[in-house]
């Protein structure tokens, strides 16, 4: 793991966290603490906030047969009563005192502790696979039927996430949003069972033209309640540059420089609308010419501009990073426009710019993205690109 751990300044809140993040390491670990040995340890997922917290997904392998395990890292002392708490409410954790970190073998889980009881959220007579997890806040499972086919998504939430987003499918599906319908909510679970729906992810000039439009048509809407879209507010850029700037040394000037010229020229004031709030390609399904958008835990009310900014973003940082889509920002501006005009250009750049920061660069590091980590200054000089 050296593009992760030897770019990263040492944490004294996590003194051991380079050992959480070094999968051979990891190994030798769990082969001494699970009931067997482990022969393959490969990290699927991190969630890293300098100086507060450390949450690791590992897929892992042993005599027995394979398994999720996650981690959670705690300062050096802290980890005994959380073990003894975590004990008390789930099976399957054991702990690491020397790393301070206790480790849940799946479906064990500190606050997802329904886990256990997903696939009984799903329809009957289906079987359920898991699609998707991020320890500690979600978990989402395809039901199938007997010939293979996806009837229902369960999504189980570690709050009452559940029920806002059961508000949110409803409320855009009755102004004829193209969203996946809640088929059942099961609140004793603070799950939701959700449709299937066709397509795929944009691939393409006519793909991302789709997802453009649709996004269109969400803006068309006013806010649906009183959730504010703050992902590129002032303070929570200046939170992100710092963090950069903690564990990255090396371009923390650079960092400090996006986010001063970020605060020193903002966009004017605009009318707030529907935000999908987690405007990505993994995120829309094209189906027929027309795209539905899904995954909608992080609507909010705020600048058209904010939305189209995260996806140009996350093509500029595609690019960047040598994924194949970069190119497709123009049809994704055009199919936005063949539905509503588009925000202004100066707008359309600072929000490119300030999620090229605030999502983009701050998500290399609190993901420990290795690829993102290894070209983080050019992700911070295209922001800087992008406001001239």
């Amino acid at each position: 793991m050296s593009v992760t751990t030897a770019t990263l300044e040492p944490d004294a809140t996590f003194p051991y966290r380079d050992a959480l993040l070094d999968d051979d390491v990891l190994r030798g670990r769990l082969s001494a603490l699970l009931p067997h040995e482990v022969e393959r340890c490969e990290r699927r997922r991190a969630t890293y906030h300098p100086g507060r917290s450390l949450r690791v997904l590992l897929d892992v392998s042993t005599g027995g047969g394979s398994a999720l395990v996650s981690a959670r890292m705690f300062a050096p002392g802290r980890s005994g009563s959380r073990y003894e708490r975590a004990r008390a409410l789930t099976g399957g954790v054991v702990h690491d005192e020397e790393l301070s970190t206790l480790f849940f073998t799946y479906p064990a889980d500190r606050k997802l502790t329904a886990l256990p009881r997903l696939a009984d959220a799903a329809p009957a007579g289906t079987r359920t696979h898991l699609v998707a997890y991020a320890p500690e806040k979600s978990a989402t499972a395809c039901a199938v039927d007997v010939g293979g086919e996806a009837l229902a998504f369960v999504k189980l939430y570690a709050d009452d996430g559940w029920l806002r987003a059961c508000r949110v499918h409803a409320a855009l599906g009755a102004q004829s949003i193209v969203v996946p319908a809640v088929l059942e909510s099961l609140p004793e679970l603070r799950a939701l069972t959700i449709e299937p729906l066709r397509g795929e992810r944009p691939d393409g000039a006519e793909g991302y033209r789709a997802f453009g439009a649709a996004l269109a048509r969400l803006h068309a809407l006013p806010p649906l309640d009183a959730r504010r879209f703050t992902r590129l507010d002032p303070d929570t850029l200046s939170a992100a540059a710092c963090t950069i700037a903690a564990v990255r040394p090396d371009v923390a000037g650079r960092a400090r420089e996006l986010e001063r010229t970020l605060r020193g020229a903002p966009p004017g004031p605009a009318r707030l609308v529907c935000l999908h709030g987690d405007a990505h390609p993994k995120n829309v399904l094209v189906h027929d010419g027309g795209a539905a958008l899904v995954d909608l835990d992080d609507v909010a009310g705020g600048d058209a501009a904010a939305d189209l900014g995260s996806a140009l973003a996350g093509l500029r940082y595609g690019t960047l990073v040598g994924r194949a889509d970069g190119e497709h920002g123009q049809a994704l501006l055009d199919g936005y426009a063949d539905e509503a005009p588009l925000p202004g250009v100066d707008s359309l750049r600072w929000h490119t710019a300030a999620a090229l920061l605030g999502e983009r660069a701050l998500r290399a590091v609190t993901r420990l993205r290795p690829i993102g980590l290894q070209r983080l200054d050019e992700v911070l000089v295209a922001g800087l690109e992008e406001l001239g």
